[in-house]
């Protein structure tokens, strides 16, 4: 089975997807990973960068995009995020 991580990023999958010419774009699970990295650790993004080998603008990118989203889908939801996993009653 899918672990909750898993789930959820399925979730806001195309939301993370970026259109680009870019040689190097973050899958969106990494995005989500790197996010999750640093909310639970607290650290400066250039620590998120030099541990996950990404540079600090894209580490600032992946979480501000997670941020956004994950705002967005609390107030859809009405604050309903139980355990990683987003319920609607």
């Amino acid at each position: 089975g899918k672990t909750s991580i898993e789930y959820n990023t399925n979730l806001i999958e195309a939301d993370l997807q970026r259109e680009t010419n870019c040689y190097y774009t973050l899958k969106p699970i990494d995005q989500v990973l790197i996010a999750l990295q640093f909310y639970a650790s607290g650290v400066l993004l250039q620590v998120i960068g030099d541990t996950t080998g990404v540079d600090k603008s894209t580490v600032s990118l992946a979480v501000h995009n997670t941020d956004a989203i994950l705002k967005t889908i609390t107030v859809l939801t009405h604050g309903k995020l139980h355990y990683g996993i987003l319920t609607v009653d």
